[in-house]
């Protein structure tokens, strides 16, 4: 198991996605030494079905990089 610093508690980012990929996307992440919670807003069809599409794959590789299995939640708004 990694070493995870007491002094971190918690943090917070609002991403823009690049609007290539996922066009009208941003990307809202919270993390803590507990959880992580990835949240897209879209009004996009396309990026609404990308994001559906590759989530579970997505939300896999995060719990194994990271080693935070059941501890990573991907929401679509």
């Amino acid at each position: 198991m990694r070493h995870r610093s007491r002094s971190f508690e918690s943090w917070s980012i609002h991403l823009p996605m690049d609007p290539e990929v996922l066009p009208d996307t941003e990307l809202r992440i919270r993390a803590s030494l507990e959880r992580m919670s990835l949240r897209f807003f879209t009004q996009s069809p396309e990026s609404v079905r990308l994001i559906s599409e590759h989530s579970p794959v997505l939300q896999r590789s995060l719990e194994d990089t990271l080693e935070m299995k059941g501890q990573i939640d991907i929401d679509l708004e």
